[in-house]
């Protein structure tokens, strides 16, 4: 029995349309993932479906009493909220509460959210909605900050929830190991696969040799009707009708199916960095901690040119606070970074800070209509294109960007600096597979 019925919707932004005509039903129980570009309407259409969000048409429709849950990206707390108060509201604090925010690193439960990180507060919101235990539960990038162990955790919670699930995520293996089919967002249309990712990448593969083969036989067609026309009498006999008309039908049917291609996918490359000293950073002996809580001892290491450093560990651990200290906006406790001279860094924030929300893409990334990338002069339309955005969203506000957009957003402005050392702390959170 389906427990979402989705009819008909439409949706569009201005002159930006998301979604036209969009139908799909769940049934009670099911998993089912949802993936797209950055940009394509996920996030918006799960807007839609928790009612926080309107639309021009179409209608949803729940079964009787069905109970919705639904996980924002950016989750939102009252000022005063605990950890306790937060998952309290509307049920009794118990055992299973206390559980579920330990297996998801939430151990202070009485510390005010508002002082929390970002990926704090999200952990908390994960609680606060599996704890709620909805028919309908919609998940908008529940695995970003959350480390492996945690995210083992969810997957087998999920897979075993009694009711269904909505998902977004651009975890691949994720997917593959809760959901039970997907739904493609692209061009303002879903299209349906049975199966986790890897079922959707081999459907997908099949989909596209099918549409070369036609189009690849289509264009023949159209190639020997353009020259039968060509040579033709004027004369309007029955058959010349029925060949042009055959040959604007090919033409249509070749229209519409390349437009519901795929856009084509960022070509995210950092420029060439200037060069670098032998020494890029030297860390002595920095600890850090807040009160009697320890987040690392004392350490020492030395980053120098050309090295790839990952930075692994559990929630909570200290990893953006490291990169805070490393980049001067946290202070350490002991210790000193010491930044060689010829060293020049840029630091993604994984809270986006920065981007001005009214601001455009354009006007967000540089201040001129021209950049230098690798010592090459090029237009701002073209670079931005390079990190996926057309002309026409270049001048869109970045409030109406989802989560993956503003990272590219980011990335674009970052990679404009004449810097020789990236931090990057979470960079693909959002980004599209």
């Amino acid at each position: 029995m389906n427990v979402l019925n989705v009819q008909e919707l439409r949706k569009s932004f201005g002159p930006r349309v998301v979604f036209d005509g969009v139908s799909f039903a769940v049934n009670a129980g099911e998993k089912v993932g949802f993936i797209g570009a950055n940009g394509s309407g996920k996030s918006t259409l799960f807007r839609i479906v928790a009612g926080l969000e309107g639309h021009q048409s179409g209608t949803v429709a729940f079964r009787r009493g069905t109970r919705v849950g639904y996980l924002g990206q950016s989750p939102e707390f009252q000022q005063a909220d605990t950890v306790r108060s937060a998952i309290s509201a509307g049920r009794e604090w118990d055992h299973r509460a206390e559980n579920v925010l330990t297996r998801l690193g939430v151990l202070h439960w009485d510390r005010p959210i508002a002082g929390s990180s970002g990926g704090e507060q999200k952990r908390v919101a994960i609680a606060r909605v599996l704890l709620a235990e909805p028919d309908l539960l919609l998940l908008d990038e529940p695995t970003n900050h959350l480390d492996a162990d945690t995210v083992e955790w969810l997957e087998g919670y999920l897979a075993t929830y009694r009711g269904a699930t909505l998902l977004i995520t651009h975890d691949r293996y994720f997917l593959d190991r809760v959901v039970e089919r997907m739904l493609e967002v692209s061009t303002g249309a879903l299209t349906s696969f049975q199966g986790g990712y890897t079922e959707y990448l081999e459907a997908k593969a099949e989909r596209a040799a099918l549409f070369a083969a036609t189009d690849h036989k289509r264009r023949r067609l159209i190639e020997q009707e353009l020259a039968w026309v060509r040579r033709a009498p004027s004369a309007r006999t029955g058959k010349q009708q029925a060949r042009i008309g055959r040959l604007e039908t090919l033409q249509a049917e070749q229209q519409f199916e390349r437009s519901r291609a795929p856009a084509a996918t960022a070509e995210i490359t950092p420029p060439e960095a200037p060069r670098l000293g032998r020494t890029v950073l030297n860390i002595h002996e920095v600890s850090k901690h807040f009160g009697e809580r320890v987040l690392f001892r004392p350490f020492t290491t030395l980053l120098q040119a050309g090295e790839r450093i990952g930075i692994v560990g559990p929630n909570g651990a200290g990893k953006t606070t490291l990169l805070r200290i490393l980049v001067g906006e946290e202070p350490a406790s002991t210790g000193r970074v010491e930044v060689g001279v010829n060293t020049r860094m840029v630091y993604f924030d994984q809270t986006r800070g920065g981007l001005d929300p009214d601001a455009s893409v354009y006007d967000s990334v540089a201040n001129s209509d021209w950049v230098q990338v690798g010592g090459e002069r090029v237009h701002l339309v073209s670079y931005l294109e390079r990190f996926g955005f057309a002309p026409a969203i270049q001048r869109q506000a970045v409030r109406s960007l989802s989560g993956g957009e503003r990272n590219r957003v980011l990335l674009a402005r970052l990679f404009l600096e004449d810097a020789n050392l990236l931090i990057l702390d979470e960079p693909t959170n959002d980004l599209d597979l």
